[in-house]
């Protein structure tokens, strides 16, 4: 299986929150550094903005809580397009330094392509599963577990 190989992270976001998780083959889970690294973006307007958007019920939704399905335009696409130029950045200095060679992304369509515009050309060879989803409100074990399924039935149907 080529997970068990190679370094494989995997990017999870919803455009204003990335978790990135790290130690997917198996075996190779360090207890030294953290499996799973966040940032959440600086934009507070964005997260106003979204954050008041009205949920399903007509309600506004709790400022944690933000509806990301909501197409951003002007102000906000910029800012998204922000946060996603800095989570390709922070994942291409960790690519260069050889911490992976392989990247999973998790991501609602909008954000996957800013994504798309914004990582580096080496960045985006590296990516070798991409699915258009929103798991970023999962919890870790959650999380991980639904990746590292992800993964696996990548390597199934694509061998190294």
């Amino acid at each position: 299986m080529c997970g068990s190989r190679t370094r494989t992270w995997a990017l999870v976001t919803d455009g204003l929150r990335a978790r990135i998780l790290r130690g997917l083959e198996a075996g190779t889970i360090s207890h030294r550094a953290p499996t799973e690294l966040i940032a959440r973006t600086r934009a507070q307007h964005l997260w106003a903005v979204l954050s008041e958007t009205p949920g399903p019920g007509g309600r506004a939704r709790a400022g944690n809580a933000p509806q990301t399905s909501v197409r951003a335009t002007g102000p906000l696409l910029r800012d998204l397009h922000d946060f996603a130029r800095d989570i390709a950045a922070d994942l291409d200095r960790h690519r260069h330094a050889g911490d992976f060679r392989r990247l999973a992304v998790f991501a609602p369509a909008q954000t996957l392509a800013i994504l798309h515009q914004e990582m580096p050309r080496l960045l985006t060879a590296a990516v070798f599963l991409e699915r258009e989803v929103d798991l970023i409100s999962l919890g870790e074990t959650g999380l991980r577990r639904s990746v590292i399924a992800e993964v696996r039935k990548s390597d199934r149907e694509r061998p190294c």
